[in-house]
């Protein structure tokens, strides 16, 4: 007897934890769109504070005034930012798009779903009027 408790205990905290992890997967899925653009337009910002600060607004003929060390600073900071920038617009369009998916298979579900109970409701609705 115990031990049959102990196994549906197992049984129900494993079932908890598989919820759990699903739950929070699914969460992490729903605010990937806003957090990829919250990055991307942070990577965008520090382009702009590049710009702004070494580049006086991003007239690349300024990049005179700095040795060749500093300019390939510049750049390989530009680059990662644009990168990253670029990255992570994909990641949302690609988040949106899967979440998109997500929605119409449910309200696709739904609509099953509900079309399945009204004729089961059909069914015993006939069945009343015939007895």
């Amino acid at each position: 007897m115990n031990k049959a408790i102990n196994q549906l205990s197992f049984e129900n905290y494993a079932l908890f934890l598989m919820k759990k992890y699903w739950h929070d997967a699914i969460d992490w899925l729903w605010q990937t769109p806003e957090r990829s653009l919250n990055a991307a337009y942070n990577a965008a910002l520090e382009i702009e504070r590049i710009e702004n600060e070494y580049l006086r607004g991003g007239q690349v003929s300024s990049l005179d005034d700095y040795s060749d060390n500093v300019v390939n600073y510049i750049e390989s900071e530009l680059s990662k930012y644009l990168q990253i920038a670029q990255t992570r617009l994909s990641e949302f369009k690609l988040s949106r798009s899967i979440i998109n998916l997500f929605i119409i298979n449910i309200s696709s579900y739904s609509k099953i779903q509900m079309s399945t109970r009204e004729l089961v409701q059909q069914v015993i609705t006939d069945n009343h009027q015939t007895i």
